[in-house]
């Protein structure tokens, strides 16, 4: 049975993907994702799952987490191709994070996002090892073509 836990409202589904709420809407415009509706409020609600499966839709395998500590935590990272991380989240920051996963592994890529645009930040994630940095809101396009380079080994983001 499912519970209200494997649900997500429009704007914590939207930080989950490190995407715009009316990027969501748009993707499910498309019939990208489907949407259900809480039966108490209406509030649009998106299945965790379904955000996993459409991360997936890319050939990619994709785990979503709501923290820094659910990633170290996870047991995913030995085989983890790249990591998709926000700079401001509960507990540990997306720098701090990056800063602990660099020491740990080296190799493995990571992109981050954020809603707050600070050009200092931005130029030191990318000069501590991030392979792109997107401010929010940005193309799913351009995220998966980052990905993309960041796994295959393409130019890194300037």
């Amino acid at each position: 049975m499912e519970k209200i836990d494997d649900y997500l409202q429009i704007n914590e589904a939207a930080a989950y993907l490190g995407i715009s709420p009316s990027t969501l809407r748009n993707w499910e415009k498309q019939g990208k994702l489907t949407t259900h509706r809480n039966p108490i409020n209406s509030y649009r609600l998106y299945k965790k799952k379904d955000l996993e499966n459409l991360l997936k839709s890319a050939e990619f395998s994709a785990a979503g987490f709501h923290s820094a500590e659910d990633v170290l935590h996870s047991g995913l990272l030995p085989e983890a191709s790249c990591l998709i991380t926000d700079l401001r989240m509960p507990g540990i920051q997306g720098v701090e994070l990056q800063h602990s996963l660099k020491r740990e592994y080296p190799n493995l890529p990571i992109v981050m996002i954020t809603a707050h645009r600070d050009e200092r930040i931005r130029q030191s994630a990318l000069s501590d090892g991030a392979a792109f940095f997107f401010y929010k809101p940005f193309d799913p396009n351009d995220l998966l073509g980052a990905v993309l380079s960041a796994i295959y080994g393409s130019a890194k983001e300037d």
